[in-house]
């Protein structure tokens, strides 16, 4: 049986933001809500999500699967292997510009990782950077969540893409300092797969040592000033 859920019952969700709290002027709400409808049966429980059809411009993939329903005279589209509550997610960022992310716990990094993915393979741009920022709450001190994070993402997206990528070479180097002398052994399985995500370690690592010479150069000279102080 076909569960319905309209885009509205998206908001309804206490402990997350509300239609209107999460609406920005520079996003498409309010601007294609005069459109015809389209139904997204999601899932394998069959969940719809009926659409705006106009709403759907942002996703050149989605608007172009909505259209070849239409011409066909359906405005039905089946997405079978997508999971229907990211869908949700997706779609109430298409309505308001974000969409709900209750934390860092491993149920939801992995809703994380779907949906960076869902965006990639719909081209969804501009979800991207707003998928990230929520990544951005996972500690840099959690550095096994963080590879395998990265991982699966540069598994399930196109090579050419670079939004979660320079978001990782930007933490790496960090990342490798708070490994210490720990830094080999963890990312180790990583670097022996090859692939961009070796590249990017192996850069992070070289980038963690120049991290490191100026401050233990800080420190030395640091030592030499309060010896020549002490024999002064």
């Amino acid at each position: 049986m076909v569960e319905e859920e309209s885009w509205s019952e998206l908001y309804k969700d206490k402990d997350g933001p509300s239609l209107t709290s999460i609406s920005n002027p520079n996003h498409t709400y309010g601007r294609h809500l005069s459109s015809k409808m389209v139904s997204f049966i999601v899932g394998p429980s069959e969940t719809r999500f009926n659409v705006h059809e106009d709403i759907l411009d942002e996703s050149v993939i989605l608007s172009e699967m909505a259209t070849r329903e239409i011409a066909q005279g359906e405005r039905k589209v089946y997405l079978q292997e997508e999971a229907a509550s990211n869908f949700g997610c997706i779609l109430q960022y298409l309505y308001g510009g974000d969409f709900s992310f209750d934390g860092i716990d491993p149920a939801e990094v992995d809703r994380l990782i779907e949906i960076y993915i869902m965006a990639d393979t719909f081209v969804l741009e501009d979800l991207k950077p707003v998928v990230v920022r929520k990544f951005q709450k996972i500690p840099l001190e959690d550095p096994e969540v963080i590879l395998s994070t990265t991982d699966r993402i540069y598994e399930g997206v196109h090579k050419a893409d670079q939004t979660y990528r320079q978001y990782f070479q930007s933490i790496a180097p960090k990342m490798m300092l708070n490994l210490g002398e720990d830094s080999l052994e963890v990312v180790r399985p990583y670097l022996s797969q090859g692939g961009n995500l070796a590249e990017d370690i192996f850069e992070a690592q070289i980038a963690a040592e120049k991290l490191r010479k100026p401050t233990q150069g800080g420190r030395t000279s640091d030592a030499s000033k309060r010896k020549r102080g002490s024999q002064g």
